[in-house]
């Protein structure tokens, strides 16, 4: 309808939705949360004032949305991330997170000299909430530790030149040693979760035998691409000897070449003209004799193995044509015709390259699991395998 009616105007004749047709569609601004995921999703993913979405299916029919014009800030991902934003500075989320640094110190055997913060505050000036500023030359002394691993000065200096935002915020709002105690907290709490994260593997065995089972895996991997998968791509030498070697492995059955034809029409009394001179006449020659007036007859060609599902039914000697089949809804008509039986041969290595490449991959494998372990003593504890079977 793109020129031939606005988007106002159709949605007044054909819009089933009585609260927005009257107003040719509008719904006003909308952010998340306010209909089907299905419907915001289309709407945030139109990228200019004007444009209209494709189609799109919610539980209570289609739709098609215009933008009329967006609100800054007011994309699906930037909300979202605002609404995060708000729920990290909620009291409950910040009570549990609270709890759980309380914890990891408790776990990690926190220790803190927190006197020594002093020795920071007493530093600072004014300039501390500007955005240029830099901590002076501090001596590293421990502000506290994790599991005997110390956090000093100098860090927390590094801490504080890098949360900006922070320091910008605070201005007016924060005097300095509040300020100070907040960012060490925050930081002494960032350390706590960093800690955790160090020892996921110690503290969740669970987690460790995952982890151990990724990166060997990973390993296995990179290996079998280097001495097996690569090397069969790559080595023509070694490739070409063993399709020499196992050429008999790689056959073509006898295969049947056939056209397929299609016929412009349903009509049984029109059919059996073509029907008849396809027995006769080559595909091109069957083009040139019915297609004067136009494109009555097409046709593709393909060559099968016998025991195709296309060849059912059909007795497999050169000129046979098969029953038509009538399409009265499409109005065509379609047929087949054997052109020619090709005798069973080897194939050729570039025919059957995939099929070789496949194996030559499972020789190598085979070779490089022998050669491991002649290098190396395998001692299965049978007990124990038969212990990880379950009756």
């Amino acid at each position: 309808l793109e020129g031939k009616i606005s988007f106002e105007d159709a949605a007044q004749k054909v819009s089933e939705d009585n609260e927005s047709k009257s107003k040719g569609g509008y719904l006003g601004f909308f952010g998340i949360g306010k209909y089907e995921e299905a419907f915001e999703e289309a709407a945030f993913a139109i990228l200019s004032d004007g444009g209209i979405s494709q189609p799109v299916k919610t539980s209570i029919g289609w739709h098609l949305i215009r933008r009329i014009s967006k609100r800054s800030g007011a994309d699906k991902a930037t909300i979202r991330e605002k609404v995060k934003g708000q729920m990290r500075q909620g009291v409950r989320f910040q009570k549990a997170k609270y709890e759980v640094i309380q914890s990891l110190q408790k776990e990690a055997g926190f220790k803190e000299r927190r006197e020594f913060l002093s020795v920071f505050s007493d530093s600072l000036d004014q300039h501390f909430y500007e955005y240029s500023w830099s901590p002076p030359q501090y001596t590293n002394i421990t502000l506290f530790s994790y599991d005997g691993k110390s956090y000093g000065l100098v860090d927390f200096a590094d801490f504080c030149k890098k949360n900006t935002k922070s320091r910008l915020r605070a201005k007016g709002n924060q005097d300095l040693e509040e300020l100070i105690v907040n960012l060490y907290n925050e930081y002494v709490g960032e350390m706590a979760i960093a800690y955790a994260e160090s020892h996921l593997e110690d503290r969740y065995p669970d987690f460790r035998n995952l982890m151990r089972e990724y990166e060997e895996g990973i390993l296995l991997f990179e290996i079998t691409k280097d001495m097996v998968w690569d090397m069969a791509a790559s080595d023509t030498t070694g490739l070409r000897e063993y399709y020499l070697k196992h050429r008999r492995d790689y056959k073509w059955k006898p295969r049947v070449k056939l056209t397929n034809y299609s016929i412009r029409t349903a009509d049984p009394n029109k059919v059996h003209p073509f029907f008849k001179a396809a027995k006769e006449l080559s595909p091109e020659e069957m083009k040139k004799k019915f297609n004067k007036k136009g494109e009555m007859v097409m046709y593709t060609e393909e060559v099968v193995e016998t025991g195709a599902e296309t060849l059912r039914g059909l007795p497999l000697d050169p000129g046979v044509v098969s029953t038509p089949k009538i399409n009265s809804g499409l109005k065509i008509t379609t047929f087949k015709k054997i052109e020619e039986i090709i005798p069973a041969r080897l194939k050729t290595l570039k025919e059957a390259k995939g099929y070789v490449i496949s194996d030559y991959q499972d020789e190598l494998e085979r070779l490089w699991v022998k050669e491991l372990k002649e290098e190396y003593n395998v001692n299965i504890k049978k007990k124990t395998l038969r212990s990880l079977i379950k009756d």
